[in-house]
């Protein structure tokens, strides 16, 4: 007897994750790395590290467990942006469910620091600034880019929804910081220092600081 067929989403198609029997939390696609970067997009371009999340997509998570996978009733948001890669879809049972635009403006990206010679930048999405650290600083730092297998995504949701009861026993921590060695939004007071090496202002959107640098997110959303 065959396993369950991965459903394969979409840009802006919303899908239920099983977590039990019976319960089911919700996400959206916001970002397809492989269709909308990569095919349009030359290697000449890719001063930055999305080509490292090719075949991922980057997803936003929302609160609550439903014990139907088409009931999602609110889109409370738990997780903003996460990269998880095309097998999460399987192996979690999903569904599509419903399908909403996605608005290039609103979009968030992790962010993290990566490395290139001797030099280090502030990354997310499109954008790699030059911060001047030292290697001392970078490792101390340590967030880099990764994603798993959507274990601690899935955690994350249920945490933020009162519903660690559903995790394994050993990983019922509630206000854990799942983020924190892949995303600087986990860690405000360090991102607040980053940003200001790079002479940015961390209130910005995404959006607004990669058009300053001559990246316009909305051109990858074309048909």
């Amino acid at each position: 007897m065959s396993g369950p067929k991965a459903i394969k989403p979409k840009t802006a198609d919303v899908f239920s994750v099983k977590v039990a029997e019976n319960a089911f939390i919700f996400g959206r696609v916001l970002f397809d790395v492989t269709k909308q970067y990569m095919k349009n997009t030359s290697a000449e371009e890719r001063h930055n590290s999305l080509d490292f999340f090719n075949k991922c997509m980057l997803v936003e998570m929302y609160k609550g467990v439903y014990q139907d996978p088409s009931e999602m009733a609110d889109a409370e948001i738990a997780v903003p942006c996460e990269f998880i890669p095309g097998s999460f879809f399987k192996d979690y049972e999903c569904t599509l469910t419903g399908h909403t635009p996605v608005n290039p403006e609103l979009i968030r990206f992790p962010e993290y620091l990566t490395s290139y010679g001797r030099d280090y930048f502030f990354s997310t999405g499109e954008l790699r600034i030059k911060i001047p650290i030292d290697t001392k600083m970078y490792e101390e730092i340590k967030v880099h880019p990764c994603f798993g297998s959507g274990y601690w995504l899935v955690m994350a949701v249920l945490d933020a929804s009162g519903r660690l009861d559903l995790a394994d026993e050993e990983d019922r921590i509630p206000g854990r910081n799942y983020f924190r060695a892949s995303d600087l939004h986990a860690s405000p007071d360090i991102r607040a220092q980053i940003y200001a090496l790079a002479g940015e202002d961390p209130a910005q959107s995404y959006y607004e600081l990669a058009l300053k640098h001559g990246y316009d997110l909305k051109r990858l959303y074309t048909e």
